[in-house]
């Protein structure tokens, strides 16, 4: 085959032959020497790490209403069939986005986000003050024509912000990760 190729091209893939093997041989011969390194005792310098004892180790900064997160968790494994309007608003809802997964509203008390793979609307809590964080996203879900019950089944799914979760730390508060009414 390499009859076939003028000399000064048969010189050049040589030489690119030999460079890959070498690349080849040098990759290789590096994983090798990290096994090594990975398999060999920690220098005594190093200090070694011991978890922190259980009264240290932090609590949740809230719970979850175990009845309502279970119901909740019912209607995502058991899927109701929505009404004609609740499944034509869905529809409309997730043309205007492609029906990719995408943040659908973003406000001061919530954001609401499709994600497509789980089919479901993500509500994030934005506020502390949950109730109302709660009534606008109802609201603004009414105003895209959803029912009340199709709230409940296409399902939105509510959670706390990571900074609002942390302000309401130690409050005793409960919350509910459903829509009002469901």
């Amino acid at each position: 085959m390499l009859s076939l190729i003028p000399g000064n091209t048969k010189i050049l893939i040589i030489i690119l032959l030999i460079a890959i093997l070498g690349l080849v041989f040098i990759i290789i011969s590096s994983l090798f020497s990290k096994k090594e390194l990975r398999t060999s005792p920690l220098p005594s310098s190093v200090p070694s790490f011991s978890p922190a004892p259980s009264s240290e180790i932090t609590q949740p900064p809230i719970t979850y209403e175990s009845p309502k997160t279970k119901k909740l968790l019912d209607r995502l494994e058991n899927r109701q069939t929505l009404s004609s309007l609740d499944q034509a608003a869905k529809d409309s809802l997730l043309s205007s986005i492609g029906n990719q997964s995408s943040i659908l509203i973003t406000t001061s008390t919530f954001k609401v986000e499709y994600v497509k793979a789980a089919d479901e609307f993500m509500v994030e809590i934005l506020t502390t003050d949950i109730d109302l964080a709660k009534e606008e996203t109802v609201s603004w879900f009414k105003e895209q024509g959803f029912s009340d019950e199709g709230i409940c089944q296409v399902p939105a799914v509510f959670y706390l912000n990571f900074e609002v979760s942390n302000k309401l730390r130690g409050s005793g508060y409960k919350f509910d990760p459903m829509a009002p009414g469901c």
